[in-house]
Parts: structure tokens; C-alpha cells; sequence
């Protein structure tokens, strides 16, 4: 009895947490996998597609914030956008503490830091959603603090990363 009453209380502890999984978006479209995957071994080119992918969003997100053609449900997609972001700033992160211990990824840092600061500032030009906007819309000002928060974040990584790298080539001449 204990043990079907464990059974049940797991099983709907799965059921529910299923809407949550579905919820998940994944930030690259097929093509963009195809080519992560396709540089999976090559530090520079890995992290230079996340470069190039959230150089993409960035601009994505400016058109979206300021063409007048997108107002119908403009809020639900620059939050998207925005966890997108976060999302993809993350990833890029993570291969960079993959590679930086092997490879001398020095190079692609630097892109990495003029991409964080053109990113931040971008996300700072965003403005929030208005608060007696209309009702049902989107509020993304979380998400947009955490992309902002990202920014920031991978910018420090990437120039801490960046600084380790130099002085590892210094003491090896």
C-alpha cells in the first residue's frame, strides 16, 4: 500500500512538472545546432557562432522593439528574444570555460568582450514595458534584467578569461 501510494505521489509529481519542460524553447533554430555541432571541436569557431548568433539576436531585438509593423504581441516576442539572449550568453560561457584551459582562445575573447559591450548597451537602449499597458501584454523587464545581468557577467568572464590567458603565455616564454 505504501509503496502504490510512493507510485502515485512520483507519478504526479511528473505529470506536473511536464508543462514546465514543454515550455522550454530552444534558442537556436536547426540550422544554427547543424553548425554548433559542426565546430564542436574547433574552441575559435565554436564560440565565434555564439558570437555571431547573439550579434543576430541583438539586432533581431532593436527591429522588434522599434518597427512599428511588429505591435501585435510585440511584448511576448522581445521576451522571448531577451530569454533567448540570456540563454545563448550562457552557452557561450560555458564552451569558453570548456576551452580556455586548453586552447589559446585569447583571439576570440577579444570578440567575445566587443560583443558583451555591444550587447549591454543595446539591452540598455531597451526600455521596459509601460506599466498601464494593455491588459494581457507581456511584462519583460525581468527578462530584460536578466539578459542585462548576463551581459554583464560574460563581459567580467570573458576579460578575467582573457587576462588568465596572457599571463599563462607570459610565463611560458
Amino acid at each position: 500500500m505504501k509503496a502504490a501510494r510512493s507510485l502515485l505521489i512520483l507519478l504526479a509529481a511528473c505529470l506536473l512538472a511536464l508543462p514546465a519542460a514543454a515550455d522550454h524553447r530552444d534558442p537556436l533554430n536547426p540550422a544554427e545546432a547543424d553548425q554548433l555541432r559542426d565546430a564542436a571541436q574547433d574552441p575559435t569557431k565554436r564560440v565565434g557562432l555564439y558570437v555571431k548568433f547573439l550579434h543576430a539576436r541583438a539586432t533581431q531585438l532593436e527591429q522588434l522593439a522599434s518597427d512599428p509593423r511588429f505591435t501585435a504581441d510585440r511584448n511576448g516576442q522581445i521576451h522571448d528574444q531577451l530569454e533567448d539572449i540570456t540563454t545563448l550568453v550562457d552557452e557561450m560561457d560555458g564552451n569558453i570555460d570548456q576551452f580556455a584551459e586548453k586552447f589559446d582562445i585569447r583571439k576570440t575573447l577579444k570578440d567575445v568582450i566587443a560583443l558583451d559591450t555591444e550587447l549591454e548597451a543595446r539591452l540598455r537602449r531597451l526600455k521596459p514595458p509601460a506599466k498601464d499597458g494593455p491588459a494581457g501584454a507581456i511584462d519583460y523587464a525581468f527578462a530584460l534584467t536578466n539578459a542585462l545581468e548576463a551581459a554583464q557577467g560574460s563581459l567580467d568572464h570573458a576579460r578575467t578569461t582573457l587576462a588568465d590567458q596572457e599571463d599563462r603565455v607570459k610565463h611560458k616564454k
